[in-house]
Parts: structure tokens; sequence; C-alpha cells
């Protein structure tokens, strides 16, 4: 009899098993409020950062509004008010510019956002609705192409998949097309998953291991799409200024003016790190800005100097290495503002003015975290 209960429990014990193994990674919550960072002061960054200044011409000059497009071969910097891409190599030397404001073929009314292929630039544009336009490197423009009518703000090309995805910023899903011949996959049609669509705003990047991220800014949840799968991979802890989008709207608004809340403007991910950088808003209090970078191994994060007691705004980080290598950009305005940058500056014989273009700023976070932690001991 005894044999046979242990029996039975065996056989009741397998599926139990099976599932655990087959289960897919809970999702990774990182404390966000209140939580333990150690900060990685400005001396410290100096120690593991090299500098490519971009270059100053009349043919290029960009303005503060300004963002840089996720890359490995160089740089494309998409300039808000010129509605254009400026195209620099490795070492920040200019080569040409990419897009045309009502100059045919190839012309649009506004850009929406970019990303660079092996073939070229391709940007979101507004042109009679939205609409792809393909250039080459050399600004080349190759052709344009509608995908979809619903309103889209933001979109992103998976290359392991050949196609692309979007956010429907009235339907609040994500679509994914293929690249060639605009298909809809209506089984990869899905609603995000635990979001209300608090503003419609839904923000891209790729992973290292091929995954497709995505996060609405004013919402904790990130999602993962990786094998036609939407799966939430980390919840940021916001405690108290947590947004829930299920509470009415007069209640949520209530606990927004008493609490504050926080914004989610960039994810970035690779295999040892995460990279998130926020904003901090409360009432009748300054604006904070933060860089966070979350260690996977000891689940430790790590902070980048306080953006508003310090006297330099880093531009939040663009691309992530699988050799851990965090690339962002500062303004030279920032930059002629502190003391512990023109130093570093002028020992690498570096002349930077206020009027120029942007600086990339290449951070080796594993020799950075290692002065930051050998200090603290």
């Amino acid at each position: 009899m005894l044999i046979m209960r242990s029996l039975i429990a065996c056989f009741l014990l397998i599926p139990f098993l099976v599932s655990c193994k087959t289960a897919p990674n809970p999702v990774e919550t990182i404390r966000i409020e209140g939580g333990a960072f150690i900060e990685l002061s400005q001396e410290n960054l100096m120690k593991g950062i090299s500098m490519i200044p971009l270059a100053t011409n009349p043919g290029c000059m960009i303005g503060e509004g300004y963002r840089i497009l996720d890359c490995t071969e160089g740089f494309f910097v998409l300039d808000t008010k010129e509605q254009a891409v400026f195209r620099f190599d490795s070492k920040g030397n200019f080569l040409n510019k990419i897009g045309k404001v009502g100059k045919g073929p190839g012309e649009y009314v506004e850009i929406f956002t970019g990303i660079v292929t092996s073939a070229g630039v391709e940007l979101l544009v507004y042109s009679g609705g939205p609409k792809v336009f393909r250039f080459t490197p050399e600004g080349i423009f190759i052709e344009s192409k509608k995908y979809t009518e619903s309103g889209t703000y933001s979109f992103i090309y998976d290359p392991k998949r050949d196609d692309y995805f979007f956010y429907g910023s009235f339907s609040h899903k994500i679509l994914q097309l293929d690249r060639e011949t605009g298909a809809i996959n209506d089984s990869l049609i899905k609603r995000i998953p635990g979001t209300g669509g608090l503003i419609g705003r839904t923000v891209f990047s790729i992973s290292s291991d091929g995954s497709v991220m995505f996060h609405e800014i004013m919402s904790s949840k990130i999602f993962a799409i990786n094998r036609e799968r939407i799966h939430e991979r980390y919840r940021l802890d916001f405690g108290n200024m947590e947004l829930n989008e299920n509470l009415p709207t007069e209640e949520l608004i209530t606990r927004v003016n008493q609490n504050g809340y926080w914004d989610v403007w960039q994810v970035l991910d690779n295999r040892d790190y995460s990279y998130f950088a926020l904003t901090r808003l409360q009432p009748f209090k300054p604006v904070l800005r933060f860089q966070i970078i979350y260690r996977k191994a000891d689940k430790q994060s790590f902070c980048l100097p306080d953006q508003n007691a310090s006297s330099i705004e880093i531009i939040p980080a663009f691309h992530f290495t699988d050799q851990n290598e965090l690339y962002l950009s500062v303004n030279p305005s920032e930059i002629t503002n502190s003391s512990i940058w023109e130093k570093y500056l002028s020992g690498k014989g570096i002349q930077i003015s206020a009027e120029d273009n942007p600086v990339i700023v290449k951070l080796d976070i594993e020799k950075v975290i290692a002065f930051a932690t050998d200090e603290k001991r």
C-alpha cells in the first residue's frame, strides 16, 4: 500500500516538474523608488570613457532637438528641427545628410523616427499618412511604402524575422508586418498585455538576444517579443508612484497630483546588464533624471550622476554592446560648464566650444563599476 502511494505521488509530481522546467522565465522586478543604488560619480566616469566629438561645419549644424539612432557602424543623428539625418563615420567625421523636406523625389512633411539597417536608413514619416521612406547611407532616395492606415509614431525593424513592428497609437496594438509585402500575420496582432494605453507612446529597442523590447513611457512594465510571443520581461517598482491604468481616470489624476510619477524614456538590454533612462516628477519639486544600470548577475543597480544636482546633462544612451559598452551623447554647452569634463578634455588635447555638435561618449561599464565598488570597499 505504501509503495502504491509512493508511485501515485511520483506520477502526480511529474507534470509539476515538467511544467516547472518549461515555464517561461518569471518577470524580474527592479526596485526604483527607494532603491539602493551605487552612484557612479563623474570622477569615476572619466576613468572609463572615450569621447568622439561630431564634426561641426556650415553644412552640418545640429540643433538642440536631436536623437541618435541605434547603430554599430558610424553615427546617424536625427535633427528634429532640420527634419533630416546627419551621418558621421566612427571617428566623428561628417559624411552626408539624409532626407528631403519638400524636395522631391522622397519629400515628406515630418519625421517621426528612424532606424538604421544594413541597406541604409529608413524613416517613419508623415506624407499623406504614415509611410516608411528608404534611403541609402549616402542619402539617395530609394522608395517609400505605406504599411498601415492607423496612426503610428514608432516602429522597429527585426532583422532576424525580416519584419517590421509598428505600434498603433489608437488601437494600442503591436503590428508585425512583412517588410517586403506589408502583409500582416493576424495571429501576431496582439493587444499589449497589462497596459491600458495611458498616453499612447511606445518606445522600441532590440536586445542582444534578438528580442524586440517595448514599453509605454508612463508604465512600469517592460515587454519583449521573442519567438512570436509577447511577455513581460521587467517590472520597475515605483512604490506609491506607480500608475495603475485600471484605476478610474479621476482617481488616477488624484494620485498623480499627490504622489507624482515616473517616466521611462529608454530601455536597452544586453546579456549582462539592463539600462533604464528615467524621469521622476513630483509636485512642487525639481524634476530628477536618472540613468540606471542594472547588473543581472547579482541584481545590483548603479546610477549615473544625479542629473539635477550635477552641472552636466548626459543624453539617454542609444546603443549597448555585448562588450558592455554604453553609447551616450553630451551637449558641448553642458561640457563647458563642468570643470571635471573640462579637465578630462584638456588632458586628451580635445577642444570643444559651446556651439559645437554633440559629443559621443562611449562608457566602459565594467571599468567604471570596478572603480566605484573599489571606492566603497
